[in-house]
């Protein structure tokens, strides 16, 4: 239960309460671009040490997307005092995590196990940390460019729910996959 893995996912989830008082409270986007970057290197860097230290764990592999999606969520809220853009994104994020969290939870029903994060997750939440830190840091992006940025990190949150509603499905019919 403490292995350095998940300690770091413990870090980054008290992180967002120092992202989010950074942002609202202080005014200051530059030191929340840099928590929220520190808080994407350590998720890089959790996985890969669980992985090669053999310290993958059921807590592990939930308390890493927990601590993902807490932080795309809290600083999606905290920018749309300045981008109405990220309501939309708001909005995606609860119904993916909600429909994702819902078939999870029949996989582990049925076969015992927290199926671990995927690549197009992965991918997503990359993606959502480097528009989020662009917001933070230029503080008045273009409405174009934070359309287009939200756009991209939009399709990659459904396109990454899909497949995890998808592979979930399979799983709890007892497919192979």
């Amino acid at each position: 239960m403490f292995t350095l893995p998940n300690l770091l996912s413990a870090l980054r989830l008290g992180l967002i309460g120092v992202i989010v008082w950074l942002y609202a409270v202080r005014d200051n986007g530059a030191a929340a671009a840099a928590a929220l970057l520190l808080s994407g290197l350590t998720d890089i860097v959790d996985g890969r040490l669980a992985r090669r230290l053999g310290q993958v764990s059921n807590l592990g592999k939930a308390l890493d997307p927990l601590a993902d999606k807490l932080t795309q969520l809290a600083v999606s809220v905290c920018l749309l005092r300045r981008y109405r853009v990220f309501l939309l994104l708001c909005a995606l994020l609860c119904l993916k995590e909600t429909t994702v969290g819902l078939c999870s939870l029949a996989v582990i029903a049925r076969t015992g196990q927290v199926r671990s994060a995927r690549w197009h997750g992965k991918a997503a939440t990359t993606l959502m940390v480097l528009t989020t830190a662009l917001h933070f840091l230029w503080g008045d992006v273009p409405d174009r460019l934070s359309w287009a940025l939200a756009g991209l990190c939009a399709g990659a949150i459904v396109f990454s729910g899909a497949l995890y509603v998808i592979e979930n499905v399979r799983v709890v019919r007892g497919e192979r996959t």
